[in-house]
């Protein structure tokens, strides 16, 4: 099987305590080296600048990716851990994904921050029968000091197979982070 998946790739810093870790990832990685695993030809759309390691690694798992350099540096977090609080903030941000040419069916679309327009997340889903969607790039935002936070927002979700929230990504689209909001995204589709 075949499966398209859109998301940025990322070289986030995890800062525990007094510690810190430099880990390159994101779901562009996660997604696409699970669906490898199972079995499935992967096309990654991403963007991510000469400073992301995995590139070769990517390659050499049979992930295709086309046209993804580029001139920007890699999408940045830093992801700052104490006690049971995460606080994420945005160091950088990589250039838009900006092709929705699919080789299958088959979508998974997982934005971090901002890569993918409304527009191109339409076309994608008008081109796909199944869509995978975890929404949370188009939840976020940040405030002056880059801190990441979710806001409430009105995404169609009409035409998504599946979809993957947290109670706080569901209360920024349904206003309810139970299971009447799980009912209206229901609704929804």
């Amino acid at each position: 099987m075949k499966l398209d998946i859109f998301s940025h790739c990322t070289i986030d810093t995890i800062q525990i305590n007094d510690s810190k870790y430099v880990v390159p990832g994101g779901p562009a990685c996660y997604c696409s080296l699970t669906a490898r695993i199972l079995k499935f030809d992967v096309r990654l759309h991403t963007k991510f600048g000469s400073d992301f390691p995995l590139v070769n690694y990517l390659t050499e798992q049979k992930i295709v990716v086309k046209d993804a350099l580029s001139t920007k540096p890699t999408t940045q977090f830093l992801l700052n851990l104490v006690n049971s609080e995460r606080t994420l903030f945005l160091q950088n941000k990589c250039e838009s994904i900006n092709s929705a040419t699919l080789d299958t069916d088959n979508v998974i679309i997982s934005p971090l921050f901002d890569e993918i327009s409304i527009e191109l997340f339409e076309k994608i889903k008008k081109n796909a029968i199944f869509v995978l969607l975890d929404p949370q790039g188009f939840l976020r935002r940040k405030n002056s000091e880059n801190k990441i936070y979710l806001e409430q927002t009105d995404l169609n979700v009409s035409g998504i197979s599946a979809i993957k929230v947290n109670s706080d990504e569901l209360r920024s689209l349904t206003n309810n982070s139970n299971i009447d909001g799980i009912k209206i995204l229901q609704k929804r589709e």
